[in-house]
């Protein structure tokens, strides 16, 4: 290689690392904070927006309200007549420089929910280029600042452990779980309604000295039992365990589920009853429409297994591998409570004139414009629907 094109190289690396170094943020991690999660709330008055930063540096001390500890992030709080004015506010009272890169979730209070257009507020983050597209969303009892001021009883972010549980253990808890991106596009479709799981705060148990707290937050946990639905952004209704888990097995490709059976030839020691966990599943759907309604087949294919632990706790002792093969009455039962949970699911889209699961693009699939032309003059097709399922059950 001749001098002269070693030259033309390094002079290019040395411009590129010129352009580049531009475009690096070579702050200290001192001087910044890292937000780890974001709450939304509806003030008192009920116009604009109080925001709530968690952040994690917690020896930092902002200039505005705060309240936090080593138990966990600080909360910083904001608020404005619209969003990006009380984003500012909380970044200002910071102190110093605001990543929100690294947020893993936003919490929007109930009121929030109840009372103003999500779809809104989201539509911002969606857009936003300070906020990753995954970034998980979450409802909450009360109010988002109170949620992310709590203490858990090991310790730990309260954004990241909310994080992790819809996102990488939903499946298995019967959990929604729903990113910024979800919901836009849900929202891009005015047949499509929409939902956020709901997470409730549980206090521990209070002690003689009254409610438990370190360091002046209140210890307890979190469940994610709930979902709240939305048409258009707007709060439709608050769905209860059953519901959800419903929604969740109806939606994800995988979803573990469990069943309780009678077991006529379990240990007389213990319970008469046995549980079964789904190994495998399969949906599909058909559609038709007859006279003036729509027909949706709903086909479950499910593999199951008995469980190794009866529904009392008690662990049994090793036994073979067939012991996980249930009789054909069993699966008939399975069959059965199957059955019901997915009839009820649909009842209650139905009741709420909610499409939670897309049904309406589902139809437009299989039956392409004969599904337009039926629904143009039907606009209450989902109140009308009827709903054919049949599960098959095996080991």
């Amino acid at each position: 290689m001749d001098i002269y094109k070693k030259l033309g190289i390094i002079f290019a690396v040395a411009l590129a690392f010129l352009i580049f170094a531009g475009f690096y943020d070579s702050s200290p991690l001192t001087e910044k904070v890292i937000v780890l999660s974001v709450g939304i709330d509806l003030p008192e008055s009920g116009e604009g927006f109080d925001v709530s930063y968690e952040v994690a540096q917690a020896s930092m001390k902002a200039q505005g309200d705060s309240a936090g500890g080593s138990d966990g992030g600080n909360v910083i709080k904001g608020s404005g007549p619209t969003l990006s004015t009380a984003l500012q506010d909380a970044s200002e009272k910071a102190g110093k420089l605001v990543s929100l890169g690294q947020s893993s979730v936003i919490v929007i209070g109930e009121d929030y929910c109840r009372k103003a257009n999500v779809a809104q507020v989201l539509s911002y983050f969606s857009l936003s280029d300070a906020f990753r597209d995954g970034t998980s969303v979450i409802a909450c009892r009360g109010k988002a600042a109170d949620l992310l001021s709590v203490k858990l009883p090991l310790g730990g972010y309260v954004g990241l452990v909310l994080e992790n549980t819809v996102q990488h253990d939903g499946k298995k808890l019967g959990i929604p779980y729903v990113n910024v991106v979800d919901f836009t596009k849900m929202q891009l479709s005015e047949k499509q309604s929409s939902y956020l799981p709901l997470a409730e705060f549980v206090r521990e148990p209070q002690s003689a000295s009254g409610q438990p707290q370190t360091n002046g937050k209140p210890v307890g946990r979190f469940e994610i039992r709930k979902t709240m639905l939305f048409g258009g952004g707007r709060f439709l209704f608050e769905a209860d365990k059953e519901f959800t888990e419903n929604l969740v097995f109806m939606t994800e490709s995988e979803s573990f589920r469990t069943y309780v059976i009678n077991d006529p030839l379990s240990n007389p020691a213990f319970t008469k009853k046995a549980a079964v966990g789904i190994t495998e599943k399969k949906l599909s759907f058909g559609c038709r429409t007859e006279k003036d309604r729509a027909v949706l087949e709903v086909s479950v294919r499910l593999k199951v297994k008995r469980l190794r632990t009866d529904t009392d706790g008690n662990v049994s002792f090793f036994t073979a591998k067939s012991y996980g093969e249930i009789s054909q009455l069993n699966k008939i039962e399975v069959q059965n409570k199957v059955k019901a949970d997915v009839e009820g699911f649909y009842a209650l889209l139905r009741k709420y004139d909610c499409d939670a699961t897309g049904l309406w693009q589902t139809f437009y699939k299989k039956l392409g414009s004969e599904w337009t032309e039926f629904t143009a003059t039907r606009s209450d097709w989902l109140e009308k629907m009827k709903t054919e399922v049949y599960v098959d059950v095996s080991n």
